[in-house]
């Protein structure tokens, strides 16, 4: 048997001094990328390799991994990594999309006309000719201005007696199943079978940024960032109270937020209601906490979660999340706030020539009573749609028009550090924080970003965040670990053995 040993490790030791040369060459063509010339080397390469490690693994030599110089012989795998933008996609897969295919069926007094638009049959409009009551009528069938998410379609009818539900039909109409076209007084029923063209999963690209600001000494933003295969989640706090109280208070949420999307996020749920509990949970943390501290503590909290090309939408405060949707920025959530006289000591307030000035206070938000019901929306999202997150202290400093000029002129990757730059150099009177992501048109199963923890910005789960939020001041309560649960519990059996054989002592 030894023998044998002896004889197959010297064999393997020779296929891969054999093999190495091979690797090698592999390797240096990998390393300086050079295109190959000849693509007819590629399948004779791969049917040598082939044959050679088939015939090492029938003798028992091991797979002999042949496939570098074999990769640089592929013409279309160096073609594809040569104009590749960057490293990251050179490896990207596509994801799998749905085809879109409609048939819309016109069906009349014992007939039924039939139509094919879509990318299927390779065009988003087509025209029927319709005979209604012995006169030709052409009708004109167009997708191509419609969003996926529409189970419609335009129509155009020539005729002047066209009528759509028993209303003239002027230019271009929106029909959907079930209405119902007149054309010269014969009556028409759609129904529309429609199959749209969507990525199998949603991706988006990313960007974020937080700046304590100019007149600030520290920053009590936070955000949160979670990248999950089949989800993500995207959060801004800003916290209130001042110091290290609303600094805890807007981490903490940040914190609970990822850690009860990680533990959910690869589950159909109905998210609405899962934010909606986590809210309340954080909420009643932070209420508990504030009773401690000298200065009310709370924190403002703006949370999306996208999944199947719908985000869903979690607000309290006035942190606010935007939609940027075909040139148009759209504000979607509303700011809890009322403008109020501020409070001025009796002297000065006395003193005071001007009425008092006004100040914005907040109305709802994390930590305002005990009690919260966060606002809650759900939003259909289109490819190239971009959502933005914004903390008071950029748009206090950056008027609308400025917004949107920034959001036009910077891609989605670099938008988030512009706007907090500009803020930042508006003079920003507060924390300024940003975070936008876009939805891909074309995505792919990886992406090429990657969500990177900073001061301030907490990224994935950690286990050891906090669920409970602690002064620094706060009395310290030892709970006993697992090893000191075991050292009471073997002194418990001492205890307990030493009275079993006192008792059988006596006895004896």
């Amino acid at each position: 048997m030894s023998i044998f040993s002896g004889l197959y490790a010297l064999l393997g030791t020779l296929s891969r001094v054999l093999a190495a040369p091979f690797l090698a060459v592999g390797r240096l063509f990998s390393s300086i990328q050079m295109l190959n010339p000849l693509p007819i080397f590629s399948n004779l390469w791969r049917t040598l390799s082939g044959s050679v490690t088939g015939a090492a693994r029938t003798i028992g030599l091991g797979n002999l991994k042949l496939g570098g110089l074999g990769r640089f012989l592929d013409v279309a795998g160096w073609r594809e990594a040569l104009f590749a933008r960057d490293g990251a996609q050179r490896r990207r897969r596509r994801v799998g999309q749905i085809a879109q295919f409609s048939q819309i069926h016109l069906v009349g007094a014992g007939d039924r006309h039939i139509v094919h638009i879509g990318t299927s049959v390779g065009r988003a409009n087509a025209d029927l000719a319709l005979k209604a009551n012995g006169e030709t009528v052409i009708l004109s069938f167009d997708r191509r201005d419609l969003p996926s998410t529409v189970d419609g379609v335009m129509v155009r009818a020539d005729h002047p007696s066209a009528l759509h539900n028993g209303t003239p039909l002027n230019g271009e109409v929106l029909v959907r199943s079930g209405d119902v076209l007149t054309l010269n007084g014969q009556a028409f029923s759609f129904q529309i079978f429609a199959w749209q063209r969507v990525p199998l999963i949603t991706r988006v690209s990313a960007s974020y940024a937080t700046h304590t600001g100019p007149h600030r000494t520290s920053n009590e933003d936070a955000l949160a960032i979670y990248q999950h295969p089949k989800a993500y989640l995207f959060a801004v706090a800003d916290g209130v109270g001042g110091g290290a109280e609303g600094d805890q208070a807007s981490a903490y949420a940040a914190q609970y937020l990822l850690s009860a999307f990680h533990k959910n996020a690869r589950f159909t749920l109905p998210w609405p209601e899962v934010l909606r509990v986590a809210f309340r949970h954080i909420n009643a943390e932070v209420r508990a906490f504030s009773r401690r501290t000298p200065m009310p503590v709370g924190t403002t909290l703006t949370a999306v979660v996208v999944k199947d090309f719908q985000a869903y939408v979690a607000h309290v405060g006035d942190s606010r999340a935007l939609l940027w949707r075909e040139g148009t920025l759209r504000q979607l959530t509303t700011d809890h706030v009322q403008r109020q006289p501020a409070e001025l000591p009796t002297r000065v307030a006395f003193e005071l020539q001007e009425p008092h000035p006004l100040r914005d206070v907040l109305t709802r938000a994390i930590g305002k009573q005990d009690t919260l019901e966060p606002e809650l929306l759900s939003v259909a999202l289109r490819p190239d749609d971009r959502l933005v997150l914004l903390s008071d202290g950029v748009y206090d400093a950056l008027a609308p028009a400025e917004l949107t000029h920034t959001l036009r002129e910077f891609s989605t990757s670099h938008v988030a550090d512009a706007l907090v730059s500009r803020a930042v150099h508006a003079g920003a009177k507060d924390n300024v924080s940003a975070l936008a992501f876009e939805v891909l048109p074309d995505p792919f199963v990886e992406d090429t970003w990657t969500a990177e923890s900073a001061p301030r910005i907490f990224t994935g789960y950690r286990r050891g965040w906090p669920v409970k939020l602690r002064r620094v001041t706060d009395p310290v309560t030892a709970h006993p670990t697992s090893g000191g649960l075991v050292l009471l519990f073997l002194i418990a059996l001492a205890g307990l053995v030493w009275l079993v054989l006192r008792a059988l002592g006596g006895a004896g």
